[in-house]
């Protein structure tokens, strides 16, 4: 059945999501690999906007985390944060890694 050929092949290659809610002022977009992650808010940050990342990516719930937080760096970067504050994470096994953050830029 189509079904059945289609839920193995995402289960091999994996799904991510990312997305976002602006809610403060959008800077100039930052790489990913500039932005980097917050466990508290940082003095002198400011909250870009609200964004999300969902993994099922890699065989492992730490590969699908991993991937997670890269899109939140990238979906960070692109509303000129240079910053991700995490505020929940989730990470189930058969659901993957979900995790919400905050969009910050840090004034250097």
């Amino acid at each position: 059945r189509s079904s059945d050929l289609f839920a193995s092949l995402v289960l091999i290659t994996g799904c991510s999501t990312a997305g976002h809610k602006v809610t403060g002022t959008l800077h100039e977009p930052f790489p990913p690999d500039a932005v980097m992650v917050y466990s508290q808010m940082p003095a002198h940050a400011q909250v870009v906007g609200v964004i999300y990342a969902d993994s099922f990516n890699g065989t492992t719930l730490q590969d699908a985390s991993h991937d997670a937080v890269e899109k939140l760096k990238s979906e960070a970067g692109r509303l000129g944060a240079n910053g991700v504050l995490l505020v929940g994470v989730s990470n189930q096994p058969l659901e993957g890694a979900k995790i919400q953050a905050k969009a910050i830029y840090v004034n250097p």
